[in-house]
């Protein structure tokens, strides 16, 4: 094991000294600020499968229309840097029109929902 010191030492000042440069090179590629992105990060969660409205209050309330519109507004001007996020139990406990089938109409729905940069591809 004695023997093995130096050449372990040798080895952890060799991979220090590359850390150092491969920081020292990066630090210099960062150096100059390049302009900001502003992205818009839209998230809904708890859908459930919701296809269909429900009446609340006498109105028509939810469903994926509703939900479509206003993410879809919520995107005006920033259409191309916006970022929908589905934050957990978007399918389970769904209603009979999505739960039946598996749920595959909300992944369907939750699917139109993407842009070009994260639409499925087949």
């Amino acid at each position: 094991m004695q023997n093995s010191f130096p050449i372990m030492k040798k080895h952890l000042a060799s991979a220090a000294i590359s850390a150092q440069l491969l920081a020292f090179g990066a630090g210099a590629a960062w150096a100059v600020p390049a302009a900001n992105l502003k992205v818009k990060l839209l998230a809904i969660n708890d859908f459930h499968g919701q296809l269909s409205p429900k009446t609340v209050s006498g109105r028509p309330a939810g469903g994926a229309a509703t939900l479509a519109s206003y993410l879809k507004s919520a995107q005006t001007g920033m259409e191309d840097r916006s970022i929908i996020i589905s934050d957990g139990d978007f399918i389970g406990a769904s209603p009979a029109n999505s739960g039946l089938l598996q749920d595959e109409p909300a992944i369907q729905f939750l699917n139109t929902l993407a842009n070009s940069f994260c639409a499925p591809t087949r």
